[in-house]
């Protein structure tokens, strides 16, 4: 039942979420598919949250702040970021794994794209899994054809590669 007011609570205070984001993730196993679902989905906001978070506090520190306020806010920003990159880094994996269950393999490569936005370097090393994934679920190929874009973008010889 506190999977289901996760996502909506995440978008009030979504530090404490964010700390203990791999252990509930460590629960998924033991889990029945409709609570799955809400931990997927709370991921899903968690993900698609930070993108938007980087996109607007780059456009507004760059118009708003003076240098060494700029310089101060960075630093937070960075850390902030950083600790929320090694949380995703744990995830990758898992959610990779994830993609062979057919069930939640559509928001599981939702979130994957989300992550791509922003840091499409973590998933690089990642590319055969998931075109082993796109031969097996074929109408999949439209999502993955987005992230491997994203990759692209960063690292162009390893998509090329892959495929």
């Amino acid at each position: 039942m506190l999977l289901r007011v996760l996502p909506a609570v995440y978008e009030k205070q979504p530090q404490p979420i964010n700390r203990h984001l791999t252990e509930l993730l460590a629960l998924m196993s033991q889990l029945e598919q409709p609570e799955q679902y809400h931990l997927l989905r709370l991921l899903h906001v968690a993900a698609k949250k930070k993108q938007l978070e980087d996109t607007c506090s780059t456009s507004r520190a760059s118009l708003e702040l003076e240098d060494t306020q700029r310089e101060t806010r960075g630093c937070q920003e960075e850390g902030i970021r950083n600790g929320f990159l090694r949380v995703v880094q744990k995830c990758i994996p898992f959610l990779i794994g994830h993609l062979k269950d057919s069930t939640h393999n559509d928001i599981t490569l939702n979130i994957l794209i989300e992550i791509a936005g922003y840091e499409p370097v973590a998933l690089n090393g990642f590319l055969p899994m998931l075109k082993e994934v796109g031969e097996r679920f074929p109408y999949l190929i439209g999502q993955m054809a987005r992230i491997y874009g994203a990759v692209g973008h960063v690292d162009e010889q390893t998509p090329w590669f892959d495929l």
